[in-house]
């Protein structure tokens, strides 16, 4: 009977996995498994136990999570929380509302700003734009 032998893992190739497991998201629905880059995600859309995500090139990702799962996964200073419903990638934001009750993302009408959460907005805003 031949051993198999194992060749050590090199720190390099650690390293290139770290990197693309911090890119990449793996979301599992019912035809498959797709594989996409975290920054190619618009927002996310929630309806119970169910998430929407928009996807830059116009396509969207059913898949049975919860938005609190991609809150947890997209834990970056890229995504924020805006509404119970929505995730949003600030990189796309093209408008914010005066009030700060509405945003527009690229392509796409008005995501809501719970009022309870325009606070927080406005400081994540400038932490990122200042």
């Amino acid at each position: 009977m031949k051993s198999i032998v194992q060749l050590p893992i090199k720190r390099k190739d650690t390293h290139q996995l770290t990197q693309i497991r911090r890119s990449k998201l793996r979301i599992t629905t019912s035809c498959g498994t797709h594989i996409i880059d975290r920054s190619e995600i618009l927002f996310l859309k929630s309806d119970s136990n169910y998430c929407e995500i928009f996807l830059a090139d116009g396509n969207k990702i059913l898949c049975s999570k919860t938005l609190k799962y991609f809150v947890q996964k997209l834990n970056d200073n890229s995504f924020y929380r805006t509404h119970n419903s929505y995730l949003v990638n600030l990189q796309y934001v093209t408008f914010i509302d005066a009030t700060y009750k509405f945003l527009k993302v690229v392509q796409h009408n008005n995501i809501p700003i719970a009022r309870s959460r325009i606070v927080s907005f406005k400081i994540k805003l400038n932490q990122i734009f200042n």
